[in-house]
C-alpha cells in the first residue's frame, strides 16, 4: 500500500513537468504563429486622383478603398513619380479603426492629401506611389507585412493656383 505523500509528491511531479513542457514549448509556437500570419489586413485596396485641394495650393487629394479584414497600425512610405524623377514624400501613418472611415458593404474608404513639391508640378505628368507597411503582432516590427500599390496618375495639368487671401477680419472693439 503506497502512502499519501508519495502520491502528492508524483502529482505535483506532473503537474510541474506539464508546467514545463508549455513553458517551453509555447513561446516557439506563438513564434511560428507570428511568422505565418502574413495576410494583409486590407484587400482590394485601390486609389483614385479625387481632385485637387481648393484651399491648399499644390495639393492632391486621393481617394483610397480596401476591404478591411483586421485593425493593423501601418505606415504609407510615399513618392511622387515622373519625367525620370523621384520626389520622396513624408511617410503617412495608415488610419485604421479610426473616425476618417466609411463602411460601405465591408470597404473602408478614407482621403489623403498630398502635397506636391513645385517642381513636381512643373515637369509634366507625375503619378503617387505607395508601399504600405503593417505591423499586426510584435514580429512584424522587424518583418512587416508590405504591399506595394498601383501608381495613381495625377493629371498632366497643373492644379489650379492659390485662390485669393481671405479679407481681414474687422479689428474687435473693446468692450464698454
Amino acid at each position: 500500500m503506497t502512502s499519501r505523500p508519495h502520491g502528492v509528491a508524483v502529482h505535483l511531479f506532473l503537474w510541474l513537468a506539464i508546467v514545463f513542457l508549455v513553458g517551453c514549448l509555447a513561446p516557439p509556437a506563438i513564434m511560428v504563429y507570428w511568422a505565418l500570419d502574413r495576410h494583409l489586413p486590407l484587400t482590394a485596396l485601390s486609389a483614385r486622383f479625387a481632385g485637387w485641394d481648393g484651399g491648399r495650393p499644390n495639393t492632391a487629394l486621393v481617394e483610397w478603398t480596401g476591404v478591411r479584414h483586421r485593425s493593423c497600425p501601418g505606415t504609407a512610405y510615399r513618392w511622387l513619380v515622373g519625367d525620370g524623377r523621384v520626389w520622396p514624400l513624408p511617410a503617412e501613418l495608415v488610419p485604421y479603426a479610426g473616425s476618417t472611415e466609411t463602411f460601405e458593404g465591408g470597404a473602408s474608404r478614407w482621403v489623403v492629401a498630398v502635397t506636391l513639391p513645385a517642381d513636381a508640378t512643373e515637369s509634366g505628368p507625375t503619378a503617387y506611389r505607395v508601399n504600405f507597411e503593417w505591423e499586426c503582432n510584435p514580429l512584424h516590427r522587424w518583418w512587416p507585412v508590405t504591399f506595394t500599390a498601383e501608381d495613381v496618375p495625377f493629371p498632366s495639368s497643373s492644379p489650379p493656383p492659390a485662390g485669393p487671401p481671405p479679407p481681414p477680419s474687422p479689428p474687435r472693439e473693446a468692450p464698454p
